[in-house]
């Protein structure tokens, strides 16, 4: 019996295994590309979560306020005043970079001048603390400032309250008026919930208001106001108390020795 011209022409079936695994790995490493340019984002969204003083929420659009596990502050703000920034001041600004320079890579930061009415941060949000951050930041304090009549910089306080930081640390000396610049700064930083750190370690031993002005602000702030050894200092008393000069003896010579004879 003679085949049907279907038997005859039977087309070969393709190997329909080996197309199915091939197309099943193509589709897994698609997947799994996706997956790592799914996790980049979402690494690159939380630093920048972060860098804007918010922490991620779990199934919520809220925000918190957070610091890292080892007791480090998270994110630093860095207020230094025009006096700080000229002349003598120099010092200070050596300090500033010095201390930018040992955040670590779980910190953030940013530093903010006020020469004249106006504060200039740095950035508008919080900076990693690598190599070209911290070369941006030494060139803003070593831009050259005039000293200013600005009240140690009132506006920079107001301006990192808004920036949800952990600490603030402020290097400067009050302004012309330091005892009314902490009476003004403190409330701003204390409605913020944020801390202030002072150092008087650029205010000498007979600034007295200086100094009991730094100690106040740290004080009504919750932070902390260290000497030159990085110690907590107690309260300066507000205003040095000299002792009384005793009267000078009616028959005493002149001090000033106007014929310079020898004395005994």
């Amino acid at each position: 019996m003679p085949q049907t011209p279907l038997r005859q022409h039977r087309p070969q079936r393709p190997n329909r295994s080996r197309a199915e695994a091939d197309l099943a790995r193509a589709t897994m490493e698609r997947q799994r590309q996706q997956i790592k340019t799914l996790e980049a984002r979402v690494a690159d969204l939380t630093r920048q979560l972060e860098s804007l003083g918010m922490a991620p929420g779990t199934g919520s659009t809220a925000t918190t306020r957070s610091a890292v596990a080892d007791g480090k502050l998270k994110r630093v703000v860095f207020i230094v005043d025009s006096h700080m920034l000229s002349g003598a001041g120099r010092g200070a600004v050596d300090e500033v970079v010095r201390a930018i320079g040992e955040l670590d890579n779980t910190q953030w930061f940013n530093v903010i001048v006020q020469p004249g009415a106006d504060p200039i941060p740095l950035s508008k949000t919080f900076l990693a603390p690598n190599a070209e951050n911290r070369k941006r930041a030494e060139e803003l304090l070593r831009k050259g400032y005039m000293a200013s009549e600005v009240r140690g910089g009132l506006g920079a306080f107001t301006l990192a309250a808004q920036w949800r930081c952990d600490l603030v640390w402020y290097v400067g000396r009050g302004g012309p008026y330091p005892d009314r610049f902490a009476n003004e700064a403190g409330p701003i930083a204390a409605h913020a919930k944020v801390p202030v750190n002072t150092t008087v370690h650029f205010a000498a031993p007979h600034e007295s208001t200086v100094r009991h002005a730094l100690w106040k602000l740290a004080n009504d702030t919750g932070g902390r106001c260290i000497d030159s050894d990085g110690k907590e200092v107690a309260e300066p008393p507000q205003a040095v108390v000299l002792p009384v000069p005793k009267p000078a003896p009616t028959t005493r010579p002149s001090v000033l020795n106007p014929t310079g004879a020898v004395r005994k």
